[in-house]
């Protein structure tokens, strides 16, 4: 855990001069789904603004500089290229369903507001 803060701490400038950003970090607790036979310790959802930015990052001495301490940390890791493609009507209908539980929308409305912003 210390080798991987300390990385952390390194990659972190390199990440922003490419125009990324560390967007969340976590403790993981339970696999719910999943080989049950994997254990991780740590997940970070990491934001590039392309694929060619985070290779730039990589191919530069400064990461070369690095790597150590990300070799050091990790027994095993996953590296997963995403895309936010559905996020917005995600994030919209949980607000909505957060509202909801509140008490300040009824199921009606909130059909409403959504069709009202063209999501399904």
């Amino acid at each position: 855990r210390q080798a991987y803060d300390t990385y952390s701490k390194a990659v972190t400038p390199l990440l922003l001069e490419v125009g990324g950003w560390p967007n969340w970090r976590g403790s993981a607790k339970t696999t719910l789904i999943g080989p049950s036979d994997e254990q991780w310790d740590d997940a970070i959802l990491v934001y590039y603004p392309s694929r060619q930015a985070f290779l730039n990052m990589i191919k530069t001495q400064d990461y070369s500089d690095i790597l150590f301490l990300r070799d050091a940390a990790l027994l095993n890791s996953r590296l997963i290229e995403t895309h936010p493609t559905f996020l917005p009507k995600i994030v919209l209908k949980g607000m909505g369903l957060i509202q909801r539980i509140k008490g300040k929308f009824t199921s009606r409305q909130l059909s409403e507001t959504f069709k009202n912003m063209g999501v399904n």
